[in-house]
């Protein structure tokens, strides 16, 4: 379970790599008193999240390691997220649940359409195609 913004919580699925990753960061912060409250990447004690500048700048260090030519925003990894879940054929109500939109069109605004899906569903369904 996830809690978003205004406190809205929701269910996000995660894979079993992930969950052994994440298994093992807890591991190497043994000395961290994990408790229901306490934030999966915390600052300096469990009960306080890593601030925004922390986050922004990893992303972007990443991002400068990788040779991207622009440098991305935390956020981004919202829309890739959804852009890859919808190229993976996943239905547009299961993205919208697990980004915790309440209205469609958010999630539309998330979910980016590649030209080889537009060219994929163009030939699957126009009769002259």
């Amino acid at each position: 379970r996830v809690r978003g913004k205004g406190g809205k919580e929701r269910l996000v699925p995660v894979s079993e790599d992930a969950l052994r990753t994440l298994a093992t960061y807890q591991e190497t912060r043994r000395a961290v008193k994990w408790g229901p409250r306490s934030y999966l990447f915390p600052a300096r004690s469990p009960n306080t999240p890593l601030g925004r500048g922390i986050i922004w700048r990893a992303v972007r260090d990443h991002a400068t390691r990788a040779g991207l030519p622009d440098l991305p925003s935390p956020h981004w990894l919202r829309h890739s997220f959804a852009t890859h879940l919808l190229s993976g054929g996943a239905d547009i109500r299961a993205i919208q649940e697990m980004l915790g939109h309440s209205r469609i069109a958010t999630t539309q605004i998330y979910t980016h359409v590649s030209t080889d899906r537009l060219r994929i569903a163009y030939r699957a369904a126009h009769p002259r195609a």
